[in-house]
């Protein structure tokens, strides 16, 4: 247990959750919220480089009902999936262990199973551009962007976030300073 006096944001405060859910005031008390700080760099007129760091209020992530509203319109793709008939003790097909259709069917060993190319391309693509739909859309959240752009926008909004000119390394920073606001320091 550490020696060292607890913060302010480290007191721990008592409520009456049952109180707070009757006092209408008290309607997202626990949405935390702040700010993230960021770095940009730039050589002015002079040809000084000039370091700024620029405030960006952010949210938590949290059970965003946007997210849902995104699986359900867009489901995950499904890779291309044919039948095969497959020894269930190798997991190999009839065909390679040198047997007729006929003696597969007519063997225990044997079962049909459903098998899906998961190294088709086009699949391939459909993942990736989900996942980086997902991601964008994350951050749209945790800028609390949602009202403006919204699932059928995420191209718009990550264009908007280039012509910006942000970096992987400033969303990265912007990402962990969210994943900040909901979680205790560690006790060290």
């Amino acid at each position: 247990m550490s020696s060292k006096p607890k913060t302010d944001a480290q007191k721990a405060s008592r409520l009456n959750l049952k109180e707070m859910m009757k006092d209408e005031s008290k309607k997202g008390y626990f949405r935390s919220h702040g700010y993230s700080v960021i770095k940009v760099t730039r050589i002015d007129e002079n040809g000084e480089m000039k370091e700024e760091f620029p405030e960006i209020e952010i949210y938590p992530l949290g059970d965003h009902p946007v997210l849902k509203q995104y699986h359900e319109k867009y489901p995950s793709p499904e890779a291309p999936k044919t039948m095969r008939l497959i020894n269930k003790n190798t997991g190999k097909e009839f065909i390679d262990e040198g047997l007729t259709l006929d003696q597969a069917k007519n063997d225990p060993n044997y079962g049909w199973s459903m098998v899906y190319d998961k190294t088709d391309s086009d699949y391939l693509k459909a993942v990736e551009k989900r996942t980086n739909d997902i991601s964008i859309l994350m951050i749209m959240i945790c800028l609390d962007m949602v009202e403006e752009f919204g699932i059928d926008k995420i191209e718009e909004f990550e264009q908007a976030l280039k012509d910006l000119g942000f970096t992987a390394n400033q969303l990265n920073k912007i990402a962990s300073d969210i994943k900040a606001l909901d979680f205790l320091p560690s006790k060290s």
